[in-house]
């Protein structure tokens, strides 16, 4: 902010002399430091007249600014030790004040109102969308318009530019810059067109000192042009970068609970740039400040012997404030014990093993699988863990039954046991003979030693021989032997073999032997009274005789299986139905004969 007097003019032309050989050197302010509250811009410069280049900076992660300028010769950049924003003016009371912060002085590219001068800030990345802003000074006798380009390379409006007012920073009460000295109201105000961009100097062109228009950008910018043309004289203007500073904190702890001193954590910018470090205290917390506006990541590094629980990397928004109670958590690594359980070289499964800590405190327990393979659950690393089986019902130990480890950096294996199983229980197994006999006539023997065998022999049945006139029934007779059957005993353990019982099915005679008797008695009786008209039907007593004896062998053959004294009931019962019938159709047959 160059502050002129009635003689700046004469002076102007002197230093226009100087600065021919002052603007071959490159001229540098140092970066203000990371400290809490709003930091100025510093500025670089270097080349000649009408090719002059530089750099501004800012704070952490505040994207660093090139720019070029085809300012005339006497650009410079002043030291701001007489002529300064104090903290009284609208910009320094968001800002701070400026004194001893240096700013960057400018020319038009000729002394001519058709000679603008055009300066391009191109700024590393996109600007924060707020917490920002610039400055114009000295804007009399001459004017300045405003132009920018977002990230994507589009103009911004002018509205986005952020116009936030204009004053003169003379207009303050005291003690005022020395550069103010003199200087009394009316105080100089430039206007400010929104429709053009265009920040104006007094109507009159007069030079005047103090002059100045501020603004904070309301979206990112990746461009910033200014076009400087002067009205009258040899006018100067001078241009100022500041911005408010924010702080990220956190807290490092150890499984939720206790902090974790010494941990480095980073914090990234835009594109992943580490823009500041800072390691944890003694109680694991951690903040850094003097970070501009913006979206940043913080990046917590994992000490040796420790992971993290969750992320290890967490957003940062510092756009409008600051960003607190970025924590982060870590736990040390945990390792299993592993080991076998086996019996006489034999895997033991379902075996449970008791896992302790270096107190003898239980931390968890496992049961073997069927490979006999058992795995306690993870722990840190320490000294004095522990492991012990429980002996399942019949095993004893053939070693130790209490292993003691530690654990260091990985998992601790061949925690084996070794046991000696149960002696085979032996079974004696005794079987109690079961005979039944079924058969009138059978004898049945039975012996068992292990196994059972049943002998059945049935004696043979003969019926008598019978004559009768034209009948002559075939005597039968039926053996019928009974086949051994053996059963054998089936042994397992815990398990009794039961015996099989062999039933007589041989064949009952009893019916047999009621119509053989029934037979004879009516061949006999018949004698007495048989004449020719009693035996026309001889046919008859064929059929009668045969169905008899049908039914008899039908009966044998569908109860013979059955082997039981009711079944021999039923066939006599049959017999005796049907002998009876034959006795009542002869009775029947003689008293005709005898009518």
């Amino acid at each position: 902010m160059i502050v002129r007097t009635r003689g700046s003019r004469r002076w102007a032309a002197a230093a226009a002399v100087l600065g021919l050989v002052a603007s071959t050197l490159l001229v540098a302010a140092a970066p203000a430091a990371a400290a809490p509250g709003p930091v100025h811009g510093a500025f670089t410069l270097a080349g000649t007249g009408g090719q002059y280049t530089g750099t501004m900076t800012m704070p952490a992660a505040f994207p660093a600014a090139t720019f070029t300028s085809n300012s005339r010769a006497d650009a410079g950049i002043p030291s701001g030790a007489s002529a300064f924003l104090t903290a009284a003016t609208p910009f320094g009371q968001v800002y701070g004040s400026s004194q001893n912060k240096g700013y960057l002085n400018q020319r038009p590219a000729a002394d001519n109102a058709s000679s603008p001068s055009t300066t391009t800030y191109t700024f590393a990345y996109p600007t924060p969308a707020a917490g920002w802003g610039f400055v114009l000074s000295d804007i009399d006798a001459a004017q300045v318009q405003v132009q920018a380009t977002g990230p994507g390379g589009l103009p911004v409006a002018v509205a986005d530019l952020g116009f936030a007012g204009v004053f003169n920073f003379c207009d303050i009460p005291s003690p005022r810059p020395s550069a103010c000295s003199g200087v009394n109201a009316p105080f100089d105000r430039p206007t400010w067109d929104p429709a053009t961009g265009i920040l104006s100097g007094n109507t009159a062109a007069l030079d005047t000192t103090g002059a100045s228009g501020w603004f904070q950008p309301k979206v990112p910018l990746r461009t910033l042009t200014l076009v400087f043309t002067g009205h009258s004289g040899f006018p100067v203007y001078s241009t100022g970068f500041a911005t408010l500073t924010r702080a990220v904190s956190g807290i490092v702890t150890i499984d939720g609970t206790a902090g974790r001193a010494g941990v480095r954590l980073d914090i990234l910018g835009p594109g992943g740039v580490v823009v500041g470090t800072v390691s944890t205290g003694a109680d694991g917390t951690y903040s850094l400040d003097g970070l501009a506006p913006g979206e940043y990541t913080v990046r917590a590094a994992t000490p040796a012997g420790y992971q993290p629980v969750g992320p290890s990397e967490r957003d940062a928004d510092l756009v409008a404030s600051n960003a607190t109670g970025v924590d982060f958590d870590l736990t040390l690594i945990k390792y299993p014990a592993i080991g076998t359980v086996t019996a006489d070289g034999t895997p033991v499964s379902g075996a449970t093993v008791s896992c302790l800590g270096p107190t003898g405190t239980p931390i968890g327990s496992a049961v073997t699988d069927s490979s006999g393979a058992y795995s306690c659950p993870p722990v840190p690393p320490g000294t004095g863990y522990s492991v012990v089986p429980s002996l399942p019902g019949g095993y004893a130990a053939d070693g130790p039954l209490t292993q003691t480890f530690d654990v260091v950096d990985a998992a601790v294996t061949g925690l084996d046991f070794a046991l000696t199983a149960p002696p085979p229980i032996t079974t004696e197994t005794s079987s109690t003979p079961t005979t039944a006999t079924t058969a009138t006539t059978a004898t049945t023997e039975t012996t068992t030693s292990g196994t059972t065998a049943a002998d059945t022999t049935t004696s043979g049945t003969t019926n008598p021989d019978t004559t009768s006139a034209g009948i002559a029934p075939d005597t039968t007779t039926t053996d019928t032997t009974s086949t051994d059957t053996t059963s054998t005993d089936t042994t397992s353990t815990d398990t009794t073999s039961t015996d099989t019982t062999t039933t007589d099915t041989t064949s009952d005679s009893t019916p047999t032997v009621i119509l053989a008797v029934t037979w004879s008695i009516l061949s006999e009786t018949s004698d007495e009274f048989v004449d020719e008209q009693m035996f026309v039907d001889d046919q008859t007593y064929d059929e009668i005789y045969d169905t008899a004896y049908d039914s008899e062998q039908s009966d044998e053959s569908a109860l013979a299986t059955t082997g039981s004294p009711i079944a021999s009931m039923l066939r006599v019962g049959a017999a005796l139905v049907l002998g009876g019938g034959l006795l009542m159709l002869f009775g029947r047959r003689r008293r005709g004969a005898h009518r």
